[in-house]
């Protein structure tokens, strides 16, 4: 598990998913990033890319709260998480996508 301090303060842990969901993660974000889906709204992520975020928040703890559609909705404290969103997910995709990057960077002759 990799943990972060978000701008905020807030404490983010993030664990890997399996490897079908993170596999699954870095394929809709590589589409995003091709172009492929060019109805995400304001430059954001896709549908398909906000299911495979949204699956991999299942290992994601946001100070010590398990991260999910009802802690961002949460009347106390769903405000802080709602700013620090597109922060969390990208320490999401770089702990889920990062290690399918890592080899595939560099080329091999």
């Amino acid at each position: 598990m990799k943990e972060f301090t978000l701008q905020s303060g807030a404490i983010l842990k993030v664990d890997e998913m399996d490897f079908d969901s993170a596999y699954s993660l870095h394929k809709a974000c590589m589409k995003d990033v091709g172009g492929a889906d060019r109805n995400a709204p304001f430059g954001g992520y896709s549908a398909e890319t906000d299911a495979c975020l949204f699956k991999c928040f299942q290992k994601v703890l946001y100070n010590d709260i398990r991260l999910d559609k009802n802690l961002l909705n949460d009347s106390k404290v769903g405000h802080q998480v709602r700013e620090d969103f597109y922060e969390i997910t990208l320490r999401v995709i770089e702990v889920n996508c990062g290690p399918f990057l890592k080899r595939g960077s560099s080329s091999s002759e």
